[in-house]
């Protein structure tokens, strides 16, 4: 990975890129980029956990907070959720 990621800094024309263009190559080159290789990446076998991996209990926190909020501010139940969908299956709890 090392040498793909100066291999793309050498093809550009000053010979510099951003962050966002790193982690776009350390990601998701289609050969050596961590999410693009055949294993698992979150849990006990993979690399790392997230709190939604551990337990519910973040997004019920969330979703009681978000509930009680929309509810006092008259604002529509309109929810944009990356990754687990854990804060979503705990709304639907709420409305």
């Amino acid at each position: 990975m090392e040498e793909i990621i100066k291999q793309f800094i050498a093809a550009t024309p000053n010979q510099i890129i951003t962050y966002a263009d790193y982690m776009e190559v350390a990601l998701y080159h289609p050969k050596k980029g961590y999410y693009m290789k055949d294993r698992q990446k979150i849990g006990k076998s993979g690399d790392f956990y997230t709190s939604s991996n551990v337990s519910d209990i973040y997004g019920k926190l969330i979703a009681k907070w978000y509930a009680i909020n929309a509810g006092n501010l008259g604002l529509p139940a309109v929810v944009c959720e990356l990754g687990n969908v854990c804060i979503f299956k705990n709304l639907k709890c709420c409305f």
